[in-house]
């Protein structure tokens, strides 16, 4: 399966391919961000019907709100199943070293989920 988004000043760019995954960019309040996290995770869930062994998944979000939170944690929760299934899935966090919220959060994400988490900062 392949899947592109092209990111916006506003929406991340996304890409699926054959068992990787990356969501990289900005995620600030804007509509867009409803389309582009409902696209991003209809095409998740079409993934998860055929997902490789192993899932890698990059993320590497900046200004990210509250609405972007909610979907990341959608986007997570269906991962989580196929790791549950006995799919291995590997999220490597990327942030900023200076930016403490984006950190954080994938810190909270990694306490949410039955994940492998990996955290690098840049």
């Amino acid at each position: 399966m392949y899947f592109f988004i092209q990111g916006t000043r506003t929406t991340p760019y996304a890409i699926i391919n054959n068992g990787y995954m990356k969501i990289t960019g900005n995620s600030t309040p804007v509509e867009e961000n409803n389309a582009f996290y409902g696209h991003m995770n209809k095409q998740v869930n079409l993934y998860a019907q055929d997902p490789a062994n192993k899932t890698y998944v990059d993320i590497a979000l900046s200004h990210v709100n509250a609405a972007s939170k909610r979907y990341i944690v959608d986007l997570l929760k269906t991962l989580e199943k196929l790791n549950q299934q006995g799919f291995q899935v590997i999220i490597n966090w990327q942030f900023d070293s200076e930016d403490d919220d984006v950190r954080e959060l994938g810190e909270i994400l990694e306490s949410m989920f039955d994940l492998e988490f990996s955290f690098k900062a840049a």
